[in-house]
């Protein structure tokens, strides 16, 4: 169940639209709802958030492309962080 609803959480984020719904803002709430969801997965388990370290460097990699976008993020990026942050809840559950 707890699977479901942060599925169907993640497709409606993915789903919300075109590339005027990537604003500096939205991508500033992405990055503050990615860097919860790897706290909480640190705090959960830590030896299973460990375990896979590619995950946190594209978690690294994804934040420090978002930072060099600044005003004009693309989509990509808004989707990037969309798919991040399920992979890092997913890991965690």
């Amino acid at each position: 169940m707890k699977s479901a609803l942060l599925g169907a959480l993640a497709f409606a984020l993915a789903s919300c639209g075109g590339g005027e719904d990537c604003t500096p803002e939205a991508l500033q709430q992405k990055h503050q709802d990615l860097q919860d969801a790897m706290t909480a997965a640190l705090a959960k388990d830590p030896a299973k958030a460990t375990a896979n370290p590619d995950a946190w460097g594209k978690a690294l990699d994804l934040m420090a492309k978002a930072q060099s976008a600044g005003a004009s993020p693309s989509q990509d990026i808004c989707k990037a962080y969309d798919e991040q942050i399920e992979a890092v809840r997913k890991q965690s559950t």
